[in-house]
């Protein structure tokens, strides 16, 4: 039996509203030269159930069960036992469009130096309703640049060399959350990295993601892998690779302080709030809110941060026809940063105008 080009690995939990269009998205993919390695990590919902029926019906289809130990174990686990030269990364609640393989293997196949390839993404919501495109950074000098601000990759969307992915030693236990951020990191250190313009996924957008329910965490885990990489491109040593969880103790050791924390969180939970406010995911929006208040100390948090705080707050004032408190909330957001006047934010302030002339509208009706 002819060994497959790609192994494509995919973790699943408590999926089942999505898993079946995950798992068809490639299974009808134009390039067939692949296995699914597919991690079933104690799903409880009834997706187990449909993974079988995948695994008996589809001989490319490997399923492997175990007790919940976590997506990173489920995806190292799941990438050790590849055969492929190449690791596609594919989540159980996303889909691919049918000739994102075909591109992403041409690509590698044309681009030795290039380690790992991604691609644009177009968002959709819980009822696959496709909303903005987001694209982005292509050349590898781009994606180095972006490194030092936040992923330049959808993980979901990757295709990479597993002789580069084993080299870098995989996903780290420590980096919960954020085990695709440091990869991207840590392979950044060796070879080169890329996105294609065209959209290879479609990547959805709800409550229930990991990216959501675990925003904290994650946004922590990406401070904390951008404060090693930067001490290996100092020639020092990563403080990561001694640690099996990251935790206060360390962000200390690592010289990051208590407003750099506070505003990590702050931004990725305000980055989840705009994702679910645009996919008009009101069930999200009301799950996501209360976490604004109760997981930040917005008294400790960067001006530019608490500005957008402010900021969001009138936005919603104003769609909740409440214009009065959306002007005063405006005003606190241009108090704790006047920058903000004439920063580059126009579609916040766009939006928030479309608002306003929309009630004050239905006001003078």
């Amino acid at each position: 039996m002819e060994m497959p080009l790609v192994s494509v690995v995919m973790s699943v939990f408590n999926c089942k509203p999505y898993v079946r269009d995950a798992i068809d998205s490639i299974l009808a993919q134009c390039y067939s030269n692949f296995e699914f390695i597919i991690i079933d990590d104690g799903s409880t919902d009834g997706s187990t159930e449909i993974l079988i029926e995948y695994d008996r019906n589809h001989a490319n289809v490997s399923l492997l069960r175990q007790e919940n130990s976590g997506l990173i174990e489920s995806l190292n686990r799941g990438c050790a036992l590849a055969n492929g030269t190449y690791i596609a990364r594919m989540d159980a609640d996303d889909v691919a469009l049918t000739d994102r393989l075909a591109r992403q293997v041409a690509y590698l196949e044309q681009h030795p130096n290039v380690a790992a390839v991604g691609g644009a993404v177009r968002y959709m919501n819980t009822a696959g309703e496709l909303l903005h495109l987001s694209s982005l950074n292509e050349s590898s000098a781009e994606i180095r640049r972006r490194l030092l601000d936040g992923s330049p990759m959808y993980h979901p969307a990757v295709l990479m060399r597993r002789d580069a992915f084993l080299r870098v030693g995989g996903y780290r236990k420590a980096v919960v959350d954020a085990e695709d951020y440091d990869l991207w990191l840590r392979l950044s250190d060796k070879y080169d990295l890329a996105n294609l313009p065209e959209v290879v996924l479609h990547y959805r957008v709800h409550a229930q993601q990991v990216s959501m329910r675990k925003c904290k965490r994650q946004a922590l885990g990406s401070l904390a892998a951008r404060a090693a990489a930067v001490c290996r491109w100092r020639g020092e040593v990563d403080p990561l690779d001694t640690v099996e969880a990251i935790t206060d103790d360390t962000f200390t050791r690592m010289g990051i302080s208590t407003v750099s924390r506070e505003s990590a969180v702050g931004r990725a939970l305000l980055c989840c709030v705009d994702y679910l406010d645009r996919a008009d995911d009101a069930a999200g929006m009301a799950t996501m809110m209360p976490r604004l208040y109760s997981e930040v100390d917005w008294s400790a948090v960067a001006p530019p941060v608490a500005s957008d705080f402010w900021l969001l707050q009138s936005r919603l004032a104003w769609s909740g026809g409440r214009p009065i408190t959306g002007a005063i909330q405006l005003l606190r957001a241009i108090w704790v940063r006047p920058l903000i006047v004439g920063r580059p934010i126009k579609r916040i302030v766009q939006s928030w105008l479309d608002v306003a002339k929309r009630t004050i509208f239905q006001f003078n009706a």
